[in-house]
């Protein structure tokens, strides 16, 4: 499984897909990619993985910040950024939690 060299948006998103093929977890295969491609440091994974959210949170997202659909949203929300349902249920405790509802 030897990874495309180059550092574009399109050799990276193919090297993700063959570490998940090859049986890595989501999270993990991107961390991977971007390491090997020298775009990341090894802890800066939060920081890609919120600049992702950023741009995708619209379409899960109300301009007061809240999710729409509630608990249901912020689930899929989560989800569709990578995590298990597992996880994402956990996020959005803490989510819920740290602003009291």
């Amino acid at each position: 499984m030897p990874l495309q060299k180059g550092s574009s948006e399109e050799v990276i998103s193919a090297n993700i897909a063959e570490l998940i093929k090859a049986g890595h977890p989501k999270d993990q295969a991107v961390a991977i990619a971007m390491r090997e491609e020298g775009k990341m440091k090894p802890n800066s994974i939060r920081v890609w993985r919120h600049k992702k959210a950023n741009a995708a949170g619209d379409a899960y997202k109300n301009p007061d910040g809240t999710f729409k659909g509630g608990w249901k949203g912020c689930i899929e929300y989560q989800k569709a950024q990578g995590y298990s349902e597992e996880s994402a249920k956990k996020i959005c405790g803490k989510i819920a939690a740290e602003k009291g509802k």
